[in-house]
């Protein structure tokens, strides 16, 4: 684009130059008009000549300036696409961790209602309370070196760890230690607990839809 300009200015300045020396010559002598009606043609010409070098040039210019602005326009959609994107993948790997936790603890709350019913042994009691409350451990830290949800683990972890102490002290372990906490009805408060980490982990979840 440089060079193209350079060069139609070189033109632009060397017309008048040839055709005032092309005057001079003997050939324009025998041509019909005086010399200035001849000044006045090439005038004119070279007029007519440079002004569509100047528009194609002002088209080529702003040809191009729109290529570019819409190469940066379309660059800068895409990116914000890839973004878009992996928040919402990321926001996938969130919610599903949430809901695999909501899973967990529900299968937690379960194994109790099974033991009394006595579906289960005391012993089967023990071994699913300790599988689920591994796996439950395992989702936690998932969730913790998940940036979005690295300040609500300590509200989840506080509501756990009063079930887990419930289970422990009246169901799977009892009687073998000092009882942190007397209940009057330990199932209608594991019942209640259950109930308010289920909420806590569903309020959690649409907080970050919002």
């Amino acid at each position: 684009m440089k060079k193209l300009i350079v060069w139609v200015s070189c033109v632009y300045l060397l017309i008048p130059i040839a055709i005032s020396i092309g005057m001079k010559f003997s050939i324009f002598s025998k041509a019909l008009g005086d010399a200035n009606g001849w000044l006045g043609f090439w005038g004119g010409y070279t007029g007519s000549l440079v002004g569509a070098l100047a528009a194609g040039l002002i088209a080529i210019f702003v040809s191009r300036t729109q290529i570019q602005k819409q190469a940066q326009l379309d660059d800068l959609r895409e990116r914000e696409l890839i973004i878009i994107k992996l928040k919402i993948d990321k926001y996938q790997e969130v919610f599903k961790y949430l809901n695999d936790l909501n899973r967990e603890i529900i299968k937690w709350s379960l194994v109790i209602t099974e033991y009394r019913r006595n579906e289960i042994t005391h012993e089967e009691l023990i071994k699913k309370d300790s599988e689920t409350q591994n796996a439950i451990l395992e989702l936690k830290r998932l969730i913790i070196s998940m940036e979005e949800l690295q300040n609500k683990v300590s509200t989840i972890t506080d509501k756990e760890f009063e079930i887990g102490n419930i289970i422990y002290e009246y169901y799977t372990h009892i009687g073998e230690g000092k009882v942190t906490k007397e209940y009057e009805n330990p199932y209608q408060s594991l019942s209640e607990k259950f109930d308010s980490l289920f909420k806590h982990i569903f309020n959690e979840s649409k907080k970050l839809i919002k």
